[in-house]
């Protein structure tokens, strides 16, 4: 029995911006009854908050929101569920329309992920009893005693003591070095793969009665991240090599000093493509120097910019998203606490910086470790989101914060 095709509900491009094709679909994603019910009022609820021409307008831009509904998957529709429920959650919140309005500028995308971020926070602040301020207007006096006007993204309150709490809410993104190196790999990757592709030819062993596919071997060392300058200069080089091997029937090699080497076997023999890659110590057929990381030093220096939005005078909190990274992977998580730790002792007014990785895997049981006095907390989420959080507290903290309101920020954290 066939599988039903989600995307059998789209006929045309017009389909694509027509909020009902998507209410359509939720009879062709495998979801309970409960999850398709909550997945019909989470449509219709983003379609009156947000308006009918909004998807067009995410369509044409390649917009983030297009892409999460262009998914078709039942976690796309979990995470579409949370993120209209806690909107709706949020609603009675001051502020809200500001947050609103920055989310309906379905033209600039990276607004977009900044505002759900602080949508995603603010959510669970509200879940464990805090009242919401978004963008709340504050004074902070800056290094010559001048009052400058601040809009932090959350103040919080709990309705219990009225402690204010003011948070700041970041993206710590890829790094040049990380973008350039992503570029220049895949550029290459490319452009190798196609030179095998496009010199497959299928020939016939009519003893063995079978296919043989034949093509060319080739491999590419890149010595240095490159440019885009660069590439365009070693791309034509690396086709014209191609392009020799194909009419010599020869084994050729290319050396760009100090930026690619490439080698390309014909297609009847790979024994000097192979021997030139394990000279040079390759496993793959394209391979690339390591990208130099500098991610804790980029979180300090993200600290100390967002430190600055937060009034002197009440606790901070500064929350940073780090799913454009590699900090989680690069870096054990006592090194990551030790190296952010003194850079918060410079910030009195700042209690915690949390710092969170989202990530579609596995369901994982929930694990919550203490080391000393700061917290990593692993747990997935209703709608299947693994997420992960390191709570480092700061020892420099001098101002007033209750126990029972420590107690809400970490089960902010705890609970997702």
């Amino acid at each position: 029995m066939n599988e039903p095709n989600p995307h059998a509900v789209f006929h045309k491009p017009e389909d694509h911006y027509d909020w009902d094709k998507y209410l359509e679909q939720l009879d062709l994603i495998e979801l309970s009854v409960s999850e398709k019910a909550r997945a019909i009022q989470a449509l219709q609820y983003l379609r009156g908050l947000f308006g009918e021409t909004f998807l067009k307008k995410c369509f044409d831009n390649r917009h983030p929101f297009y892409y999460e509904l262009a998914n078709s998957a039942p976690m796309a529709r979990l995470r579409l569920i949370r993120f209209a429920e806690s909107l709706q959650c949020l609603e009675r919140s001051t502020g809200f329309d500001t947050m609103v309005t920055r989310l309906r500028r379905a033209k600039y995308s990276d607004e977009f992920k900044e505002a759900s971020t602080v949508v995603e926070t603010a959510y669970k602040f509200q879940k464990t009893g805090f009242t919401i301020i978004f963008e709340p207007k504050v004074k902070i006096v800056n290094v010559v005693g001048k009052e400058i006007p601040r809009e932090p993204d959350i103040k919080i309150i709990n309705p219990e003591n009225g402690e204010e709490t003011f948070v700041e809410v970041s993206r710590l993104r890829e790094s040049e070095k990380q973008i350039t190196s992503g570029n220049s790999f895949d550029t290459i990757w490319f452009l190798i793969h196609r030179i095998m592709d496009a010199s497959l030819v299928i020939d016939i062993d009519r003893e063995r009665n079978k296919q043989i596919h034949r093509h060319v071997l080739p491999y590419a060392n890149i010595l240095k991240h490159l440019e885009r300058e660069e590439l365009d200069e070693v791309i034509p080089q690396i086709t014209s090599l191609a392009e020799k091997v194909h009419e010599t029937n020869e084994f050729h090699e290319l050396i760009v000093e100090n930026k690619i080497e490439v080698a390309i076997s014909p297609k009847h023999d790979h024994s000097k493509a192979k021997a030139w890659a394990e000279t040079r110590g390759m496993r793959d057929l394209v391979e690339s120097p390591p990208i130099p990381l500098y991610e804790t030093h980029r979180a300090r220096m993200k600290i100390g910019k967002k430190a600055k939005q937060l009034p002197s005078d009440k606790p901070g909190i500064i929350v940073i998203t780090t799913e454009e990274t590699l900090l989680f992977i690069a870096y054990p998580v006592n090194l990551i606490i030790n190296e952010l730790k003194s850079e918060m002792s410079q910030y009195p007014q700042l209690k915690y910086v949390v710092l969170s990785l989202k990530l579609g895997e596995s369901p994982k049981n929930p694990v919550t470790i203490s080391l000393d006095e700061h917290l990593f907390i692993k747990k997935t989420r209703e709608d299947l989101v693994t997420e992960s959080n390191i709570l480092i507290d700061n020892s420099a903290f001098n101002l007033e914060m209750s126990e029972p309101t420590t107690k809400q920020i970490m089960q902010a954290f705890i609970n997702n």
